[in-house]
């Protein structure tokens, strides 16, 4: 749980980074980047480097940070 990991709670608006490895997740989250953010009440999407530690999915890398928005 990454909100509750930064000390976040589901009132606080939030802009979700994201990094990977894999050009399939990245057009995977490209392609649901709206239903992501209505899910995850974040007010933006954005691909860039990641301070967070990575996670796996399947063979693929995912790093996710969160900004205040």
């Amino acid at each position: 749980n990454t909100r509750k990991d930064t000390n976040r709670t589901i009132r606080d608006r939030v802009i979700i980074k994201y990094s990977s490895d894999s050009e399939e997740v990245t057009e995977a989250i490209k392609r649901h980047r709206k239903e992501i953010s209505e899910s995850t009440l974040a007010d933006d999407i954005e691909f860039g480097d990641t301070d967070g530690s990575p996670i796996q999915i399947n063979e693929h890398t995912l790093g996710i940070e969160l900004r205040d928005s």
